[in-house]
């Protein structure tokens, strides 16, 4: 039924205590929708939606039923849920269970025997605003160029903290690919490779793109890190004989990748990026997040730096020393010229800031400032 495919991804909560219609109808339902919960009388409805709460976006009941009726189901089930849609279905057509069921907040009144078209229009139309969101947080949290999840999907199910590890795949000079072979060719490359992914993807495993040229498996499953090794190794050779072909272009484009694999639930994807950044630097194929990876303190140092930095050169705290040069007989013949960031009677060497001044565009900034000093002395 593809006209309703837009309800494949709905769970329903199908409460009937007639074991044939019920079959029968769940069975139908099973057909378009996702998941279908079943309850024999709106007691077993009742204690369902409590334990699937989370996991049922629609419920379908009838009204007379042994135990609790369909009605008293909907009052319980309004003190702790007001919003999910309920649609009832009945052989009565009496008029007080129509007002009852106004007051309860039920969405729809369906007469047996169950048309199971009009069924389905029914629940679409219900959903219509539970559907319009779904298609939104899609499309939100899908990356449009792979069509596979992007980096705000993966952030929402870090949060839930359900993993047990995170494998980070950054393609090695993608830039020169892409300069190479141009954005169009680049953006193939892409696609062929979160493809080649999909394949190599395991069961309870979530696949990611998470940067221009970063992708990510999020791991459900208990793993270790002698059973990543096996599969990274399996991986790396599937990827040396996967060459990316172009036919138009009669291009063969081989992929090299650098991994960062973080095991674990807290701050899995830091960990990652830093076991990748470590695993580029040292030049292999892969590594494991240590702590020796974690350069937190040593960014906060740099970030620290800068900022002495940009106040020194705002308020020409960046000053030229002169060092005499003498020769054997203690006669200056020329002074050398060095550089000092002034700091509250401080006076701080280059040794603790120039490295890190050349990270970012206050270097540039540094050399004129102090040209221009040394000339003007002069």
């Amino acid at each position: 039924m593809l006209e309703y495919e837009e309800l494949k991804n709905v769970n329903i909560l199908y409460v009937e205590d007639e074991d044939i219609i019920r079959e029968h109808v769940t069975e139908m339902l099973q057909e378009v929708c996702n998941e279908i919960f079943t309850a024999k009388d709106g007691e077993c409805g009742y204690q369902l939606f409590k334990e699937k709460q989370n996991h049922i976006n629609i419920i379908i009941s009838d009204i007379q039923m042994p135990v609790l009726s369909g009605l008293e189901m909907a009052k319980k089930i309004r003190k702790i849920d007001n919003h999910v849609p309920i649609i009832f279905t009945t052989a009565f057509s009496d008029s007080s269970y129509l007002y009852e069921s106004i007051n309860i907040g039920i969405d729809a009144y369906i007469e047996k025997p169950i048309n199971i078209i009009h069924l389905f229009k029914t629940i679409r139309k219900t959903l219509t605003p539970f559907l319009e969101r779904e298609k939104n947080l899609r499309n939100a949290y899908t990356d449009k160029l792979t069509g596979i999840k992007n980096r705000s999907a993966l952030d929402v199910q870090i949060e839930k903290k359900l993993h047990t590890a995170l494998i980070l795949i950054d393609i090695k000079s993608f830039k020169t690919i892409n300069e190479l072979y141009g954005t169009e060719n680049g953006n193939y490359i892409l696609r062929e490779f979160a493809y080649f992914l999909k394949k190599e993807k395991k069961e309870n495993w979530d696949l990611y793109r998470v940067g221009s040229d970063d992708f990510a498996f999020l791991i459900y499953n208990h793993t270790t890190e002698a059973h990543c090794t096996k599969y990274l190794e399996e991986f790396l050779k599937a990827l040396k004989i996967y060459p990316i072909y172009h036919s138009f272009y009669s291009l063969k484009i081989n992929i090299n990748v650098k991994i960062g694999v973080a095991i674990g639930t807290e701050n899995i994807l830091r960990k990652a990026d830093m076991a990748l950044n470590a695993a580029k630097s040292q030049k292999i194929d892969y590594l494991f997040f240590e702590s020796k990876y974690d350069y937190s303190k040593s960014y906060e140092n740099d970030i620290s730096w800068i900022n002495k930095i940009d106040i020194a050169i705002k308020t020409d705290n960046i000053t030229p020393y002169f060092q005499p040069i003498v020769d054997e007989n203690k006669k200056i013949k020329k002074f050398e010229c060095l550089m000092r960031l002034c700091e509250n009677g401080n006076a701080h060497s280059p040794f603790f800031f120039l490295e890190i001044a050349k990270k970012s565009t206050i270097y540039k900034d540094l050399t004129i400032i102090m040209l221009t000093k040394i000339f003007q002395t002069a």
